[in-house]
Parts: structure tokens; sequence; C-alpha cells
């Protein structure tokens, strides 16, 4: 993994921590909520892969990734709302998307 960018490995920590917190949902969000916030972080991860070894379509992926970000954080407050994530629980993923978005805006301004 030495050739990925560092907002490769935060994004796939945050994968690791999500990934437990998601699969204690409620039954009857689980499959849908739960789902959808698992492919979005999947696609995230593809996207920023894709931005790593190709870039020619560099900046397409990371504005790309800028969008889905701001669903998941969208997504993450429903679930802090529905009582899915506690605060501390939630604040933890909103710095570590928000430091990701961080990353992620300026490798795209580099590209520039």
């Amino acid at each position: 993994m030495a050739n990925l960018a560092p907002v490769v490995l935060k994004h796939y920590d945050l994968i690791l921590w999500m990934f437990p917190k998601i699969s204690k949902f409620p039954r009857d969000h689980k499959f849908l909520l739960g789902d959808r916030i698992e492919n979005l972080l999947l696609d995230i991860l593809k996207n920023l892969m894709t931005a790593n070894y190709q870039p020619s379509t560099r900046v397409k992926n990371l504005t790309d990734v800028n969008l889905m970000l701001d669903y998941l954080r969208i997504l993450t407050r429903l679930c802090k709302d529905l009582n899915f994530f506690n605060n501390k629980e939630y604040e933890f993923q909103a710095k570590a998307v928000d430091e990701i978005g961080r990353m992620v805006g300026g490798w795209a301004r580099a590209q520039k």
C-alpha cells in the first residue's frame, strides 16, 4: 500500500471504523440506509483509487468524491438523528470525513 495517496489510507480507516457500526443498525434500517452508506463508502474508495492511478481523470474523480462526501455527511447526520450513532461516534465520523474532504480538496487544487 506504499503507492497509495494518504487520503486513500485515511478513507480506508474510516471504512474499517464504520462497517462494524453499520452492522449494528436496527434491522429495518440496516438493509436500506446501512447498505446505502456501505456502498457509498466503497464508491468513494474506488474513486480515490482511480484518481491515484489514472492522472488523466484525476480532477473529475476527486470532484465526484467531494459530492459523495457531502452525501455521506447527510446520511450520517440522519443516522445520528435516528440515534444509530451517539454524539461521540457522530463527532468522530464527521471529523474524519472533514479531514478526508480537506485532503481531497488539496489534491484537486494541486492538479489544476
